[in-house]
């Protein structure tokens, strides 16, 4: 089967029409027939997965299915909680909150710089770049640079920063590759296929997800950042020798210093009273609510059983100074919702393809990186043997099932 792969490889990542074709005649002159009749049916249709044909399209480095695929878990697993939802206007109000507070979160975490992918990925890139390539990028004006190959003497690549390509294999479709690397960190400027890194960026990420609650851009400020807010510059380029296309108006002017662009806001004593305002109306709405919620249950006896045990824990958490943590518990148990729809069925191909280990049925499977304790394991089977059972005075053991 690896045999097979490999000779299959040449075909897909053929850069000229000579190549392609060269790589088919050899796979048809080492293939076995049968294997030959099913790769036909496969190069019929070369035009949707052969990357020669693919150079044009503005794929972003995505040539599978694992980006719709991993988008549409998100939706299962996340919003929909594996379930399926009673009807439309379940699933519109799922998808409208659920949805939208993950996004947020997403977005608010790259803007915070908690996702350290981005910055790995930009490092790796100019790793590939040898010392001293710096003088081989040449600004042809219009936001385009002339890269030389790091591999091929005398090759030049065109990286067009407008539109995020470069005319590399790797660039070619619109991936961030490690020319577009090399000019955005001489150059700086926007690439759209760049990594949210600047301050600048992070910002409009968190404006994205908060809107007019954003805070001013001191916030997502990092050690870096803060170099440059007081004054020093640490990048390769001066601003004299920056083209004037790629500086920001207020660094036109000879003389001036680097510093971060501040948004006229309130005074801290005005914001600190608008948010105690706020908070005392949100208590006010929250007595309301638990009002109209007293008046309906309090003929239950249940009720004011788990009333009479709350009024005391809140008590007990007032006495420990602990009322931020009792606020955040009440949030999180409020956000809960109780599904009690059937499971969103999954495909055969989709379970033929987990690792082993994993579940078989229609449950969440966990994502990220695993717990670094001992994973629980299940109980042993016990010995189907009636000696034993007698010895141990214990029942006798079935032939189906765990723990029994």
């Amino acid at each position: 089967m690896l045999r097979r792969i490999k000779e299959r490889k040449p075909i897909m990542y053929a850069d000229s029409p000579e190549k392609l074709e060269e790589a088919i005649k050899n796979l048809q002159e080492s293939c076995h027939t049968a294997y030959l009749a099913r790769v036909e049916a496969f190069l019929e249709q070369k035009e949707q997965w052969v990357l020669l044909y693919r150079t044009k399209l503005r794929t972003r480095g995505h040539n599978t299915n694992n980006f719709a695929e991993a988008s549409i878990r998100i939706l299962k697993d996340i919003v929909l909680s594996r379930t399926k939802a009673f009807n439309a206007v379940a699933l519109v109000e799922s998808i409208a909150e659920v949805w939208e507070l993950y996004f947020k979160n997403r977005i608010l975490k790259h803007a915070n710089s908690r996702v350290p992918a981005h910055q790995l990925l930009y490092d790796s890139l100019l790793k590939k770049t040898p010392e001293g390539s710096e003088a081989s990028v040449t600004s042809l004006g219009e936001n385009c640079f002339s890269v030389a190959s790091f591999q091929k003497n005398g090759e030049m690549y065109e990286v067009c920063g407008d539109i995020g390509t470069c005319t590399c294999p790797a660039g070619c479709t619109g991936a961030f590759c490690k020319h577009q690397a090399l000019v955005h960190k001489i150059f700086g400027g926007i690439f759209p296929n760049c990594p949210a890194l600047a301050i600048q960026d992070r910002h409009e990420l968190g404006k994205l997800a908060l809107g007019d609650a954003c805070p001013s851009i001191e916030f997502f400020a990092n050690s870096r950042d803060t170099i440059n807010f007081h004054g020093e510059q640490d990048d390769p380029v001066t601003e004299d020798e920056m083209p004037a296309a790629t500086l920001p108006q207020d660094e036109e002017r000879p003389g001036s210093q680097p510093v971060l662009a501040t948004e006229p806001c309130a005074s801290t004593s005005g914001l600190e009273q608008q948010d105690i305002e706020d908070a005392d109306n949100n208590l006010e709405a929250l007595f309301e609510q638990l009002r109209q919620i007293h008046a309906e249950e309090k003929g239950n006896a249940a009720y004011r059983r788990h009333l009479l045990s709350g009024t005391k824990r809140l008590r007990r958490l007032q006495e420990q100074k602990r009322g931020v943590g009792a606020m955040m518990a009440m949030d999180a148990a409020l956000g809960l919702e109780l599904r009690r729809g059937r499971y969103i069925k999954v495909q055969p191909t989709a379970i033929s393809r987990r690792r082993p280990g994993l579940t078989r049925g229609s449950k969440r499977v966990a994502a990220g990186r695993p717990p670094s304790g001992p994973s629980p394991k299940r109980a042993k089977k016990r010995r189907h043997s009636l000696q034993h059972s007698v010895s141990q005075n214990i029942p006798h053991a079935k032939l189906h099932g765990y723990g029994h």
